[in-house]
């Protein structure tokens, strides 16, 4: 396709939203440009690739979490958001893994272990989280390594059941020395 014989057609907003499409092209390319150019070195901070070790949701979100880390320690990112099944549609997962047979919406209104088999499942993300710090805190940074600089947030996407009062809303936060927030 001929852009600039493109462009020259077009009137008004439509010439501004092809020039908007075609930054946002250069700007995929130079960043692609970028990574293609530090492959050595993202090869060398790159995740182990075990694969999963099963289909569970434990299995995912130590992939995720394994991958997010990574992406951090390599620069690709400076933010990751991860969510254990939140929101509605993505609520009723089962934890088997950790030996809990019904779902977490089923544990959200009190059913088949109520709040103690959600107390499983925040250990479990609690171990992840854990597990993330260490990764980071192997990494120099500055006058001190990348979780003195990073901040993670760890929040639940609800109270201490679902549809509560809010009573057991666990918000943590992790890392971060380095920064003008004070932790402790």
């Amino acid at each position: 396709v001929d852009v600039a014989r493109l462009r020259r057609r077009l009137a008004g907003s439509e010439r501004q939203k092809l020039d908007e499409i075609l930054a946002s092209v250069e700007a995929i390319e130079r960043r692609e440009a970028a990574i293609s150019a530090r492959r050595e070195f993202l090869q060398t901070c790159a995740p182990d690739a075990p694969g999963m070790v099963d289909d569970t949701i434990e299995s995912s979100l130590e992939s995720h979490f394994r991958i997010a880390s990574a992406a951090l320690i390599c620069g690709l990112t400076r933010v990751v958001t991860l969510s254990s099944a939140c929101g509605y549609k993505f609520f009723d997962v089962a934890f088997r893994r950790l030996g809990l047979l019904s779902t977490k919406h089923q544990f959200g209104h009190g059913y088949d272990g109520g709040l103690d088999a959600l107390d499983q499942i925040h250990n479990f993300h609690a171990d992840l989280i854990a597990q993330m710090c260490d990764r980071l805190s192997m990494v120099p940074e500055g006058d001190g390594t990348m979780l003195d600089h990073t901040l993670i947030v760890w929040t639940n996407e609800n109270g201490g059941q679902h549809h509560s009062d809010y009573h057991r809303w666990p918000v943590v936060l992790v890392g971060g020395g380095a920064t003008a927030l004070r932790t402790g």
